[in-house]
């Protein structure tokens, strides 16, 4: 008896250390996973404040906004903002000193013109496309802003005690795209920014294909590509940078183009000039500075060219919508002699039933452009009048022959009629 109870308690006890071993386990367990949430929880928080995470946005949701102009026709992307450059780029005044400034911008609305500080520089007039800008009677620095329906460019004018030494002068760009019958104004600055900017000489290596104005106005004539240098009237100083013309691609019907490309008159002399636009709206015509040409009428498609009894050169612009087209005018005290005449394209592409205008120019530019025969060799592929308009009558290759009504100088330019394709957004 004693020996059964003795058995049972020595079982008992085993029963009781299994049980204790098995809490003990359980235990050390809970206490490895305390230790290792805590460690996780830790290196989540340090990794979490190095590295913050990155929210991914949405991609952007495209809107597209639908402008209708005037005449009910929906926008065609164009955003038709103003374009201001200025010349020059810079400008540095002694006090109390004045220099004349000049600014191209391609809207039909005038520029106007503020002064950051009035008590450092003025500039006056406040519209125009030429003020004086003035300097104060103490050294400083104002901007001076060109305004034009909202868009606007500045200059900065420093005003010192003296000017420092130049050293040289740069232009703004090291090549100038233009298309034919356009125009853009380079900008020259004074190296130093502080040194006085000196009376510019603008030079174009061919004047068939671009010329420039005093002012340092580009205009295209024929497709190619030439040289513009500008020099210190010293012959000093100079830089260069080149020109590229192209021929502008324009898909709307409100083109037009003008003939001759570019016109020389003696003082008080006049001219007939020639423009053509596949629009039903009007070309109207302006002069950018009637004290030296005038036109008339403003309206139409042949109007008189009249020039002032003084030198100088003038643009004129005809305009026909938002589409507008360029020939820079120059009055001489008397024409240089004509070495030649040029058209403004090598090659003329028309469709069928459609026309293009063969602009010509006089070689130099300053020379006076005579009476001109135009002449199609085959005239049952295209045709063309008496202003150098070119008709395309049907499909082919041809030749238009321009010669001085002397018959001395002549231009030649291959024609392709096509045939349009009427399912296409591209029209010459």
């Amino acid at each position: 008896m004693d020996e059964t109870i003795k058995d049972e308690n020595i079982k008992n006890e085993n029963e009781e250390k299994k049980n204790n071993k098995k809490w003990l386990l359980l235990l050390l367990l809970l206490l490895f996973l305390c230790v290792f949430g805590y460690l996780v929880f830790r290196i989540g928080f340090s990794v979490g404040k190095k590295y913050k995470p990155v929210a991914v946005e949405p991609p952007p949701v495209k809107t597209i906004i639908r402008i209708s102009d005037s005449d009910g026709e929906w926008g065609k992307g164009k955003t038709n903002k103003p374009k201001i450059v200025i010349n020059p780029g810079s400008l540095s005044l002694e006090k109390g000193e004045s220099q004349e400034i000049f600014a191209l911008t391609d809207s039909t609305k005038k520029i106007h013109w503020s002064s950051s500080d009035e008590t450092c520089v003025t500039v006056s007039p406040k519209e125009g496309s030429k003020p004086t800008v003035t300097a104060g009677n103490k050294e400083c620095t104002a901007t001076i802003t060109a305004k034009v329906d909202g868009v606007t460019t500045e200059i900065v004018v420093t005003v010192v005690d003296k000017h420092d030494p130049l050293t040289g002068i740069k232009l703004n760009q090291s090549s100038y795209d233009v298309y034919i019958g356009k125009s853009v104004l380079v900008s020259v600055t004074t190296i130093p920014t502080t040194a006085k900017l000196p009376k510019l000489i603008y030079k174009i290596e061919d004047t068939s294909i671009a010329t420039v104005d005093e002012n340092g106005v580009i205009r295209g004539v024929s497709v190619g590509t030439t040289k513009l240098i500008v020099m210190t009237e010293d012959g000093k100083y100079k830089s260069t940078a080149t020109v590229n013309v192209k021929k502008e691609n324009i898909t709307s019907n409100d083109k037009v183009e003008i003939n001759p490309g570019s016109l020389s008159l003696e003082k008080n002399e006049s001219q007939e000039i020639f423009a053509i636009t596949p629009s039903t709206k009007p070309i109207n015509w302006t002069s950018s500075d009637e004290s030296c040409v005038t036109v008339s009428p403003t309206t139409g498609p042949k109007p008189t060219v009249t020039a002032k009894d003084k030198e100088c050169t003038a643009v004129i612009t005809a305009r026909v919508g938002d589409e507008v087209s360029e020939i820079t005018v120059t009055v001489v005290d008397k024409h240089d002699k004509l070495t030649g005449i040029k058209l403004n394209q090598s090659t003329y592409d028309v469709y069928i039933g459609k026309t293009v205008l063969a602009s010509v120019t006089a070689l130099p530019t300053t020379a006076k452009l005579p009476k001109l025969i135009y002449k199609i060799e085959d005239t049952s592929i295209a045709t063309v009048d008496e202003n150098g308009v070119i008709r395309g009558v049907s499909e082919g290759t041809t030749k238009l022959t321009v010669t001085t009504a002397d018959g001395k100088y002549t231009s030649t330019a291959i024609v392709n009629v096509k045939k349009e394709d009427v399912t296409s957004g591209d029209k010459i």
